[in-house]
């Protein structure tokens, strides 16, 4: 059975905001390390820019995807990304329980919290991911008096490599 490679990040954005980066060691087990991140929207007004950063390890150069889901009540617009290889914008907003989906192939929807799309998003920039450790950064404004739960899953595709099924 052919799998693809992947490495992901999960961060959850509130007042303690964490971040965890999930991989797959040398024997094929998942694993996780606890990172730090930093506090991003809450005590922001709307209108005022948040973000955070984070350290990300990947042998899987090029590009990613990102799902993004506003959770609690609340709404950011213009969610964006920066890696040592470019900035990528998504000129849209996301209300509370909505996702942003970005593919592999560059396409990018907001959908409900069913997968419905709710308005297609032409991103802006282009970002890579290159492999090694690198820095990457989330930044977005807060456009609603509540401070929502962002959370934010990164996604980078490999080569195929053989599983065994036992």
């Amino acid at each position: 059975m052919l799998l693809p490679l992947a490495a992901s990040l999960y961060a959850q954005k509130d007042l303690k905001t964490r971040a965890t980066q999930v991989g797959i060691d040398e024997r094929g087990y998942y694993h996780s390390i606890q990172v730090n991140g930093e506090q991003i929207l809450g005590g922001k007004q709307p209108g005022q820019p948040g973000g955070s950063d984070w350290s990300w390890t990947t042998p899987c150069p090029g590009r990613f995807a990102v799902r993004l889901k506003v959770e609690g009540d609340g709404a950011i617009e213009n969610p964006q990304f920066t890696t040592p290889e470019g900035v990528i914008k998504f000129p849209c907003t996301v209300k509370e329980h909505q996702y942003l989906l970005y593919t592999f192939d560059g396409k990018a929807v907001v959908t409900d919290k069913n997968y419905n799309v709710v308005q297609t998003v032409v991103p802006e920039g282009e970002a890579l991911m290159p492999a090694g450790t690198s820095a990457v950064s989330f930044s977005c404004s807060l456009i609603s008096e509540d401070a929502p739960d962002v959370v934010i899953r990164f996604m980078t595709l490999g080569e195929p490599e053989t599983v065994e099924v036992r």
